[in-house]
């Protein structure tokens, strides 16, 4: 999915939906909001005051504005109560908005920034909000599908008025958009089904990571281990016919010598039948 930002008028977005947001319990609308309801002869008033819209977090409801709007559907997703706003809420909510647009077969959508005016979050986390929130709520795992989903979003578009924000804007979209790509990478190895996902798969990738990424990798082999005295590390995997690998990535090796190095440790555990016999059945499905 493409993630591109603007500085123009939601209201003037030619996509398949805009995204628009409010807070549970709004009694006056305001800002973009305002002006679109506006357009739209009070559509949005229509939905708070007739109940079928109260604002809770991740609640959708959907309009069709036919000529009032270039877009072809507005689509309005609630952020909760006011006085409970955060960064997390602004993702959900961004999240569910373009999950409900995924399901009408919209192809490109164009949102505020939930939270940037009445949310009291500046704009660069409001964008990375945004950014994260859409491509993690979009996320599918189709590795193993013969035919892929149909239904797929294929543009993304966060729009702010005003210009001197753009490069907050940019920034913060970006940075949203680094750290969900991450989160769905690992995601797919997760889904990785255990016969594919063995410890030497992971170095294999871990190695390509650092090919494409110009960082160092070494992956020690379990003699490496052995050497090294890691028997802890080895007793986990020795059960197994798959030998386990201790995988070292190193970002900038360059700057170790005059900096500090900040060691982020994780494990990897590729297949794990430990203490089945030991639980219960009920939540056995969970595992």
């Amino acid at each position: 999915m493409q993630l591109n930002t603007i500085i123009g008028d939601i209201a003037e977005q030619a996509v398949d939906a805009i995204i628009l947001s409010l807070f549970e319990k709004t009694d006056a609308l305001g800002g973009e909001t305002a002006a679109i309801d506006h357009r739209l002869q009070g559509a949005i008033s229509s939905l708070l005051g007739g109940g079928d819209f109260s604002g809770k977090l991740r609640e959708t409801s959907v309009l069709y504005p036919g000529d009032a709007l270039p877009a072809r559907r507005v689509i309005v997703v609630g952020l909760g109560p006011a006085e409970d706003f955060a960064l997390d809420c602004a993702r959900h909510a961004t999240a569910a908005a373009a999950v409900r647009a995924r399901e009408l077969g919209a192809r490109s959508l164009a949102s505020i920034l939930h939270g940037a005016g009445a949310g009291r979050i500046e704009t660069s986390g409001a964008a990375r909000a945004a950014a994260e929130g859409a491509l993690l709520g979009l996320y599918s795992f189709e590795q193993y599908k013969s035919e892929p989903e149909q239904k797929k979003v294929t543009s993304f578009t966060l729009v702010e008025w005003d210009e001197q924000k753009a490069e907050a804007l940019r920034s913060g979209a970006r940075e949203g958009e680094i750290i969900a790509e991450c989160a769905c990478k690992a995601r797919d190895l997760v889904s990785e089904p255990p016969n594919s996902c063995t410890p030497s798969f992971l170095a294999a990738h871990a190695e390509k990571l650092a090919t494409d990424h110009g960082m160092a990798v070494r992956a020690l082999s379990e003699a490496d281990a052995r050497e090294l005295n890691m028997g802890a590390f080895l007793s986990v995997g020795q059960g197994s016919a798959q030998h386990p690998q201790f995988i070292v990535l190193e970002h900038n090796e360059a700057l170790l010598e005059n900096t500090e190095p900040l060691v982020l440790v994780g494990k990897a555990i590729t297949f794990d039948t430990g203490g089945y016999s030991m639980k219960s059945a009920e939540g056995m499905e969970d595992m």
